[in-house]
């Protein structure tokens, strides 16, 4: 199965100091350099991790901000407009007429 998004680069070995050697095409795929920062990200209890590059893990945490505001929002208004209307006749309902005796 050859996946284009999905490249396997390599493996490395922990040294003694907990250190790795990024492969070299991944370094240049993804424009890494020396003394760069990495972020390191993973889930207790699970047996996996993810590797960013620092000014990437900022902007993806940027971005998730505003996604979450743009999906909170509308709720908020809906809760608001909900409150305001509560105690009025909804438009929907129809007035009662009175009926005519006789």
């Amino acid at each position: 199965m050859n996946n284009p998004l999905i490249k396997f680069y390599g493996s490395a070995k922990v040294g003694s100091k907990g250190q790795i050697v990024i492969p070299v095409d991944l370094r240049h795929d993804f424009g890494i350099e020396p003394g760069e920062t990495l972020i390191f990200i993973g889930k207790a209890q699970q047996h996996g991790f993810g590797v960013m590059k620092s000014e990437a893990f900022f902007n993806l945490k940027k971005e998730l901000k505003q996604m979450e505001q743009t999906f909170l929002e509308p709720k908020a208004n809906r809760r608001k407009a909900s409150k305001s209307k509560a105690g009025r006749p909804s438009s929907k309902t129809k007035p009662k007429r009175k009926q005519k005796k006789g």
